[in-house]
């Protein structure tokens, strides 16, 4: 059997969720100003820097739905660039305590995965604590830190999770 972590259920996304995905990243990229041609780098750079524009006010109008909308769409221009870059894959994963499962990206060999949703979600809501105990826009770093991560990291079962 194989070793999930804490889900209860893995799956490879269908064509339709593949299709959402993309489409919501053409409409972060359109709205990032910037285009798919663009290095990966580059792309996660502008997304820490739009993150870093809502966080120094434009923020604070927004309702909960309205974060989660542009979670989801800058979360998958993140998600594709880290899929693009290192090689990751889209894979729908299911807690035992959830109903339905969540869009991760999930790393080669299935040994670490990340929430990109979930992960800026977190940074809007002011959740994503540094060292400080502040609200940290760790988006290009958490991206940088992927490289070779199942190389340069152990990981205590499948699917470990990192935001």
């Amino acid at each position: 059997m194989t070793d999930t972590g804490t889900f209860i259920e893995v799956n490879d996304i269908d064509e339709e969720i593949r299709l959402a995905i993309l489409e919501e990243e053409s409409k972060a990229l359109e709205l990032l100003s910037i285009n798919k041609n663009n290095n990966q780098k580059e792309i996660v750079k502008k997304i820490r820097e739009y993150v870093d524009f809502l966080l120094s006010g434009d923020i604070n109008g927004y309702d909960e739905q309205k974060k989660k909308d542009i979670s989801i769409t800058l979360g998958s221009a993140w998600g594709m660039a880290v899929c693009e870059t290192y090689g990751w894959k889209w894979q729908g994963l299911r807690e035992e305590d959830e109903e339905y499962a969540a869009f991760f990206v999930v790393s080669p060999h299935g040994k670490f995965c990340c929430p990109p949703f979930g992960f800026i979600f977190n940074i809007l809501n002011g959740a994503n604590a540094g060292f400080d105990g502040k609200n940290d826009n760790t988006i290009m770093l958490l991206f940088n830190m992927l490289d070779n991560v199942e190389v340069n990291q152990s990981a205590p079962h499948n699917y470990t999770v990192l935001m």
